[in-house]
């Protein structure tokens, strides 16, 4: 039950841009992967629009995905430190 308190203690689109970090992490999502589109993640997040554009906002600029206008929305290279 405390489990439970705890998720609803995140807020939901600090908990897709963790489901997406990890993601990227284990390898499920490689350089160049298409992301859902905003609807999309929408639909399948049952999140609001402004949770989605910050889901796309926060990962963008953590250089994690790229959008192109008309294309789509990428995974992008990892940075080199």
């Amino acid at each position: 039950m405390a489990r439970d308190t705890e998720r609803t203690a995140v807020p939901k689109y600090q908990r897709i841009v963790e489901h997406f970090r990890s993601q990227l992490k284990s390898g499920a999502l490689k350089p160049g992967d298409r992301l859902p589109s905003l609807v999309e993640m929408r639909e399948q997040y049952d999140s609001s629009r402004p949770t989605t554009d910050k889901v796309h906002s926060i990962l963008q600029a953590e250089g994690l995905i790229q959008r192109q206008q008309g294309c789509g929305t990428f995974v992008t290279q990892p940075r080199r430190t």
